[in-house]
């Protein structure tokens, strides 16, 4: 067997997915990035090199002379003994460089290798062997001709905050030259996503207080709640999909929603509510997911049965108050446990970081034709912040401000979390061009980058054309739980308690070992009692995190884990205070653990008996 077939064959086992985009795109002339010229070389030991040409660039990817001592060289420049690390490499190459940096690496890293052009990744199956990054399931292979959207979206999922100080970003030698315009994509992705990461850490860390109590109490309303899944073969797909945010343009086109009343699906931000009511306008579904949003935006007689989006973590005062259907958009590591055990998953859209990228989301994830925005500004009108000349502030907002491209080609003011969603926004759209025209329908506020500018009369006109009742559609879908299911699921639910008190009693035991550890370790004494104590805390751990309950015990302790979490999984070249450091912050995540199930406990008790 040839080598290009070995790997084809390695390929197809172990990536199909990748496998079958490759079959399909590697015979079509199209290139993101193409190359002139791509040859194979020898090195003077005898290893295959590439010499590549493109736009009056010729570069050599390898050292003439030896080349596997050139790349063992170039990863050594990496610190491959920390915890957890993220390492992204720009450009394949042969090989040689990515293999390297591989070996460099603990078990627990994840090494995102992301390869601009698919004739390089072409000729590397059929001249290198490539069995072991092939093979290895620390590798998330990404090739900008085959799957471009992947990279980012394999990059959010695996990025948390506690692995940004040990991640690495690299690029192989020449790519910077060779593909300059792909490069700037592949570090503005890693810095979105260090960005986001870092965002969504401050706000769970600063409402975890809030989202935990509304998480278990929302248990009460799974009952009656349908899953977004279930609607995904139902919803007219043709009909336009109008997200009603409360930016300050909507005002300036709000009379035109009454047009498109019933010939649309009208799906409304909780902070648009009470506004379109004043102007006689009823949406056909409205969307909450703050932990802490006010009451006062949705405590509305009119609308308490329209049919409402939300999460687990909304509100609990919020939904409490509402009396119609509840539709859960997205599950939640907790929720999502739950549902997979009777064979249901959450649709793979995450609602991002606002409830205006959350109902974004909701028309992706329905897969509606077209989507229109309607108040989606991302930016100031003078000081205004909302429709109604409201006036709303945000955490040391004076610092985030920034001119960016308003709708009309002039500057505009925004600030730095609308500047968050704007980026969310146009990746959001990039991802479903192929499946999805959307349409900026705003009339002022922020350019929204590959979103169709149009004004909302002209969308009406052009497309509302046929009848439709959605809010009826929307009632008529049966519960996610049969009654069977949700028996179940309320045994399960209340078998969390005795997980409570036991994770209590381990996190009181856990530390108290944690504690003896470091006395050990001041007087450097006791190896072999520490190395018992290691092993019970480390057992300790594995028992309390394999609870289905440790989940929500987790979102409560972001605060503590932030203190004491971030950097423990940076190694020094101290080993002794590396030891030091990590028992003395597991000491008090383990006490935090405890505190946090005694905060805990009260609030699941009020909420069983409501099952």
């Amino acid at each position: 067997m040839d080598r290009y077939q070995k790997n084809l064959d390695l390929l197809k086992e172990h990536r199909t997915p990748l496998y079958d985009l490759y079959i399909k795109a590697v015979d079509q002339p199209e290139r993101a990035y193409p190359c002139d010229e791509i040859t194979v070389q020898t090195a003077k030991d005898g290893s295959p090199i590439f010499h590549i040409c493109r736009e009056g660039q010729s570069v050599r990817l390898n050292s003439p002379y030896r080349p596997v001592q050139e790349a063992e060289r170039w990863a050594s420049q990496f610190s491959g003994e920390n915890i957890l690390v993220n390492a992204m490499l720009f450009g394949l190459g042969n090989g040689m460089f990515a293999q390297a940096l591989l070996h460099k690496l603990q078990k627990d890293a994840k090494l995102f290798l992301c390869e601009p052009n698919l004739d390089i990744f072409h000729t590397a199956l059929q001249e290198m062997d490539l069995e072991e990054l092939i093979r290895d399931k620390r590798v998330l292979l990404c090739l900008d001709d085959v799957n471009p959207e992947e990279f980012y979206a394999l990059l959010r999922g695996n990025t948390h905050w506690t692995n940004l100080d040990t991640q690495i970003v690299c690029h192989h030698t020449g790519y910077e030259k060779l593909f300059p315009e792909a490069y700037r994509d592949f570090l503005v992705s890693v810095k979105k996503t260090s960005e986001m990461v870092k965002v969504n850490k401050d706000t769970q860390a600063h409402f975890a207080k809030k989202i935990v109590p509304n998480m278990i109490k929302n248990m009460a309303f799974l009952r009656e709640g349908r899953m977004i899944n279930d609607y995904l073969n139902i919803v007219p797909k043709d009909v336009p999909a109008i997200i009603v945010a409360a930016g300050p343009s909507l005002d300036k086109n709000i009379e035109e929603l009454k047009r498109a009343k019933g010939k649309s699906f009208i799906l409304a931000v909780d902070t648009a509510m009470r506004h379109l009511l004043k102007h006689g306008i009823m949406p056909d579904a409205m969307v909450t997911l703050d932990a802490g949003k006010p009451l006062s935006y949705m405590n509305i007689e009119e609308i308490r049965e329209i049919p409402l989006f939300c999460v687990l973590e909304s509100r609990h005062e919020i939904l409490e108050y509402h009396t119609g259907i509840k539709i859960w958009f997205q599950g939640g590591t907790f929720l999502e446990k739950i549902t997979k055990q009777y064979g249901k998953e959450f649709l793979p859209y995450q609602p991002g970081g606002s409830v205006a990228t959350g109902a974004f989301a909701i028309c992706a994830a329905l897969e509606f034709e077209r989507i229109v925005l309607v108040g989606q500004d991302l930016a100031y009108s003078g000081d205004v912040t909302h429709a109604g000349g409201k006036v709303s502030h945000v955490l040391n907002e004076k610092y985030g401000i920034k001119m960016i491209e308003g709708i009309d080609g002039e500057p505009i003011k925004s600030r730095h979390d609308w500047i968050i969603y704007l980026d969310w926004f146009e990746e959001s759209i990039q991802s479903i061009q192929d499946k999805t025209e959307v349409i900026d329908a705003t009339e002022g506020g922020a350019m929204i980058h590959g979103a169709e500018i149009m004004s909302l009369a002209e969308v009406i006109d052009r497309y509302c054309s046929r009848e439709v009742d959605m809010t009826e559609i929307l009632q008529g879908q049966s519960p996610m739980f049969t009654e069977e299911e949700y028996a179940l699921v309320c045994e399960e639910l209340r078998g969390y308690m005795e997980e409570l008190h036991e994770m209590e009693q381990e996190a009181v035991k856990a530390a108290e070992n944690c504690k003896e550890a470091l006395e050990l370790l001041k007087k450097n004494t006791g190896r072999k009692r520490l190395d018992k104590l290691q092993r019970k805390v480390l057992n300790t751990t594995t028992r309390i995190s394999d609870y289905k309950v440790y989940d929500i015990v987790d979102i409560c302790m972001s605060r503590i884990s932030n203190q004491y979490l971030s950097g423990v999984f940076v190694v020094s070249d101290d080993s002794h205070q590396d030891e030091i450091d990590m028992y003395q912050s597991s000491e008090m995540i383990f006490r935090g653990i405890a505190d946090t199930v005694l905060e805990v406990l009260p609030v699941f008790e009020e909420m069983v008996p409501r099952l």
